[in-house]
């Protein structure tokens, strides 16, 4: 991409995230937290989480099932839409910083690997409206 086009879209999402995002002291928070406890900077953009947002809304979806907590910001951008979140999270302490983000909200974060805790959640009849995978892309 030529530097005259990525800076022509680099102004296209600023303008987007200025007209489309309100603050939000939440999204905030887990934003900081995250980094805070030593979590990767690899959470979705503002942008994108209104994305997914407005797909739930769309569909008035209910129930999100999300893979992969991190640090509970696409979490947080699921529940704003009212649905019940279900995320998996396999490490601990991603889990633990979610549920310190999340707290307050219709939000059940399960600690283990997807592999083993979609079986169980298929065995209780739990089932979800939208789906989100964001982790062991490798499998």
């Amino acid at each position: 991409m030529s530097s005259n086009r990525l800076h022509q879209a680099e102004k296209i999402d600023t303008q987007a995230r200025n007209s489309l995002l309100k603050p939000n002291a939440q999204l905030d928070h887990a934003l900081s937290n995250s980094e805070a406890n030593g979590l990767p900077a690899i959470t979705i953009s503002a942008l994108q989480g209104q994305y997914l947002a407005i797909q739930c809304k769309l569909i008035n979806a209910k129930s999100v099932l999300e893979i992969g907590t991190l640090g509970g910001y696409s979490t947080i951008w699921f529940a704003s839409t009212g649905a019940k979140v279900t995320s998996i999270e396999i490490d601990a302490k991603h889990r633990d910083v979610a549920l310190e983000n999340t707290k307050g909200l219709d939000v059940d974060i399960i600690l283990g690997a997807a592999l083993d805790v979609l079986p169980r959640l298929a065995a209780q009849g739990r089932k979800f409206d939208f789906v989100f995978i964001d982790a062991a892309w490798q499998e």
